[in-house]
């Protein structure tokens, strides 16, 4: 039997509303799924969160990082 395929999911923008929405969604995935999951991060900018001090961005890339959220800028 073959293995079940990991679920992906991209979400697009990486301002405030987008981080929400890939950590809201990281939790939600892995209550409800022992499948793999790869979650990305697609923005415009040159990194996620551009309105935000940088201290809370690094802050923001670390937890992406712990997460394994790729972020494509």
């Amino acid at each position: 039997m073959a293995p079940e395929q990991p679920i992906h999911f991209v979400v697009v923008g990486s301002g405030v509303a987008g981080m929400e929405i890939t950590f809201c969604i990281s939790a939600f995935l892995r209550k409800v799924t022992k499948r793999a999951i790869n979650l990305k991060i697609v923005t415009r900018s040159a990194s996620v969160a551009p309105d935000l001090k940088p201290r809370t961005r690094k802050l923001l890339l670390e937890e992406l990082d712990r997460k394994k959220v790729e972020v494509l800028t």
